[in-house]
């Protein structure tokens, strides 16, 4: 049998794709499992055993990337159909997943009743409010439930760094340190690409990088996309401790291997904040206009920070008040605590709140 997967948009979403992904796998193990993707998460695909392909994808609706969305969209149906899938499952929930595959006439196609695409699907599951409450991670498994399959032992998102960008990330860090890589050092993800309303305030961030180098002695590294480098400059900028940017300087991969090798990772709710969560140290997450009960980093060693104010999670990308009060309501001292519970002063909680 061959299997098709139409993963989500963004890396954070990609990411707690992986766990349905995963059990997928393994419900079908005789199976050819391939994953369509936008090119920007297609690493994170590339990166799971039992992935036999991945299909980069811009989708209809990207422009600037050269030729028409209806000629794209033409020759994907094309490609899909010479590849006789014979069953596809949709972790996108949007109409166009639907008509792709419906067009590719696959046989069989798994998603969820959403955005009057039902009729497309063989197998529609609906949208409950119970289910609108999940977890990300939970809402993906949950689709996969209700179509008759089994997800025993999935729940947690991890993503397997390939060796040639563990050593690429070693090789930054230490030249970025101006020696050997070290042991310990704090990775700090202050970008967040939905908007600023998931971003908590740089010099915070800065402060905290001071506390972190005067109290434990660990130097900080930042990581962000090329878009984000205006973020970390400034921090780098008005920071006297040891404190390196490598934002822009990664490939999605490599800033894994970064973020795998760290003793903690200090992060907004991000696509980064999720590959720090799957590929292994602690984390600490800022939640401003998120809700942490949706995309928080699953596991007992990491703790969510949010403010409790009662406009949060808003869930929009710039304040509707232009106070972003949820993010001014974090304080220095909220973080610096939580860093020393994952640095092993104290006991690990699950979520602080401010």
């Amino acid at each position: 049998m061959r299997i098709l997967v139409r993963a989500t948009n963004w890396v954070g979403d990609a990411v707690m794709n992986l766990p349905a992904l995963e059990a997928i796998i393994k419900h079908h193990p005789d199976a050819e499992v391939h994953v369509v993707a936008r090119p920007r998460v297609a690493p994170i695909f590339e990166a799971v055993d039992g992935v036999a392909g991945v299909v980069p994808y811009i989708g209809v609706h990207r422009r600037g990337s050269g030729g028409s969305t209806g000629h794209r969209f033409i020759q994907a149906i094309r490609s899909l159909k010479r590849q006789r899938f014979q069953k596809a499952f949709l972790f996108q929930n949007a109409f166009e997943a639907a008509l792709l595959v419906f067009a590719a006439r696959i046989p069989e196609r798994v998603g969820y009743a959403t955005d009057w695409r039902g009729l497309l699907l063989t197998s529609p599951v609906r949208v409950t409010p119970e289910v609108r409450r999940l977890h990300h991670v939970e809402y993906y498994l949950n689709l996969l439930q209700a179509a008759g399959m089994s997800t025993e032992g999935s729940g947690i998102p991890t993503l397997k760094v390939p060796q040639e960008q563990q050593a690429r990330a070693r090789e930054l860090v230490a030249e970025a340190l101006g020696g050997r890589a070290p042991r310990s050092y704090l990775a700090v993800c202050p970008g967040a690409a939905f908007g600023p309303a998931k971003r908590w305030l740089p010099d915070r961030f800065a402060k905290v990088i001071e506390n972190v180098w005067g109290t434990h002695r660990i130097p900080s590294v930042l990581l962000g996309s090329e878009s984000e480098m205006w973020i970390t400059s400034g921090i780098a900028g008005i920071t006297s401790s040891k404190c390196v940017d490598l934002a822009g300087k990664t490939s999605l991969l490599e800033a894994a291997g970064v973020l795998a090798r760290s003793r903690a990772v200090l992060s907004n709710d991000s696509g980064l904040m999720h590959i720090a969560a799957a590929v292994g140290p602690p984390v600490i997450g800022i939640f401003g206009s998120t809700d942490p009960a949706a995309t928080r980093p699953l596991g007992d060693k990491h703790v969510v920070i949010a403010s409790g104010v009662e406009c949060a999670p808003c869930l929009k990308r710039e304040c509707a008040k232009h106070t972003y009060e949820c993010m001014r309501a974090i304080t220095v001292e909220a973080v610096c605590e939580a860093l020393d519970q994952v640095l092993g002063i104290d006991e690990p909680k699950l979520e602080v709140r401010v």
